[in-house]
């Protein structure tokens, strides 16, 4: 068999020929018809449909197999009962398919039969040139153009990030876990096409800044230390693992046939790659936040901008948990910061926006300040807290936005958070991260946690010499 090469990858992402075993004649709402969605979404990819009854499928000619197609296509999808899928990938070594996707399930996540037959493919492959994603799995989605194997509908939001994981979900979520996706592929069981294969190619792909592992089970651990330890110093790799307790590694053995193995060796192996574990969701979605949107972090020394007291106290200590620091801004800072203020409010870090908004504005007073912030040696980066409450009104909301995104993005390499909390948060932040120069979060601890996570990579992982670690 031929290593996993960039033109198998291709082939995967961006097909210019698609063979669909199993075509279905269903359409409509609970179809899951993967030809419909195909259609619908405007491939422009060659469609031929292989389905042994119908001489038509959705306006396409079908045939009753692979091997009289017209064509040797980039990419093979299989849908048929498990009991027709080692014959179906024979016709496909027998064609020359260099990529196939298994959709179907029942194979090793199943019983001692299924176990067998995904044996058997293995052999059917071998010394061939084909590769195999699956079985079990909903193959690839490529958000860049517009393109996914998947048999159920759903909605890509682009980013300039990838996701290796064993259960659909998390692409078909991906907006909930990893803040968007550029391009994912479900494993499903692996028996051929894993985490090792793919890893050097999302390296090597200019479109990817940030590459996200969903692990049940990791069956090859000195090939995935090996690519990893090559690429986190060059890209993030972050991983969520699950199946971590006693019932969860048992439910990844049948859901896709992973040995869970011991979580401490796991988690020492991830460290020694350089790979940064998410310990749960949230924390993935915000680690890609962040690593999307700050290019780097030079320091953790961070300036807190509040109209509430107690929101900058609750800032204060979402930073020492995380063992980031409060900024102590210089002199002339300070001296700027106090000229707003009364002489009887005293300025400092957190800096209590409060008196002078009500002299000049809540827009122009966080701008102001937040100019200062930036321009100071003493402060790496600018934590905003931002009131979105419905009676504060969204036309005072955006122009302090408009104004907050202006100012980071003279100063790329200091970040400029928003926490937003109140009515329209959401919507406030996502008029921020629109400008891909300001991230939101809903809580302290989410904010500086992905801060950590951003700085503890540029000062440690991607600096590091992981061979001799």
């Amino acid at each position: 068999m031929r290593r996993f090469s960039m033109e198998h990858y291709r082939k995967f992402f961006n097909p210019h020929s698609i063979a669909i075993i199993g075509a279905s004649e269903k359409t409509g709402p609970g179809s899951y018809n993967l030809m419909e969605n195909l259609i619908k979404e405007g491939c422009t990819a060659r469609l031929y449909p292989v389905n042994i009854r119908a001489g038509e499928v959705l306006g396409h000619k079908a045939y009753t197999s692979v091997v009289d197609l017209p064509e040797s296509v980039d990419l093979a999808v299989i849908t048929v009962p498990r009991t027709a899928v080692p014959p179906a990938l024979r016709d496909c070594v027998r064609k020359g398919i260099p990529s196939v996707v298994i959709i179907t399930q029942g194979f090793a996540d199943a019983d001692e039969e299924g176990r067998r037959m995904q044996e058997e493919m293995l052999e059917i492959i071998r010394g061939s040139d084909t590769r195999v994603i699956g079985p079990n799995s909903i193959g690839v989605a490529n958000a860049f153009d517009n393109f996914h194997t998947s048999f159920q509908p759903f909605d890509l939001f682009q980013k300039e990030n990838a996701m290796i994981c064993q259960s659909g979900m998390f692409i078909l979520a991906s907006a909930d876990f990893t803040n968007g996706l550029g391009l994912g592929v479900d494993i499903g069981n692996a028996a051929d096409v894993g985490f090792s294969e793919l890893l050097p190619c999302l390296a090597r792909d200019s479109r990817i800044k940030v590459i996200n592992l969903h692990m049940e089970g990791l069956t090859h651990g000195r090939e995935f230390m090996e690519a990893a330890s090559k690429i986190t110093p060059s890209k993030p790799v972050v991983v969520y693992k699950s199946g971590r307790s006693t019932e969860g590694a048992k439910a990844a053995a049948s859901h896709s046939a992973s040995l869970a193995g011991a979580d401490k060796v796991i988690h020492a192996a991830f460290k020694k790659a350089g790979v940064i574990r998410a310990e749960n969701l949230e924390e993935m979605n915000d680690l890609n936040k962040a690593f999307l949107t700050y290019p780097q972090l030079n320091g953790k020394r961070f300036a807190v901008i509040t109209l509430s007291g107690g929101g900058g106290i609750a800032v204060i200590d979402a930073l020492a948990q995380y063992k980031m620091e409060l900024a102590t801004p210089g002199p002339e800072t300070m001296a700027a910061l106090q000229a707003m203020n009364p002489p009887w409010l005293r300025a400092g870090n957190p800096v209590d926006t409060w008196m002078a908004s009500l002299k000049n504005g809540l827009a122009k007073t966080s701008v102001e300040i937040l100019h200062l912030l930036l321009h100071d040696k003493q402060v790496d980066g600018v934590i905003v807290l931002l009131n979105a409450y419905k009676a504060t009104g969204f036309t005072v909301l955006g122009e302090m936005i408009d104004g907050i995104v202006h100012e980071a993005g003279k100063f790329r390499e200091k970040p400029v958070v928003l926490w937003a909390f109140g009515a329209n948060r959401d919507e406030v932040i996502e008029r921020a991260e629109q400008s891909g120069l300001v991230a939101g979060f809903t809580g302290p601890e989410r904010a500086a946690r992905a801060l950590a996570g951003l700085y503890g990579y540029h000062q440690k992982a991607k600096s590091r010499n992981i061979a001799g670690a």
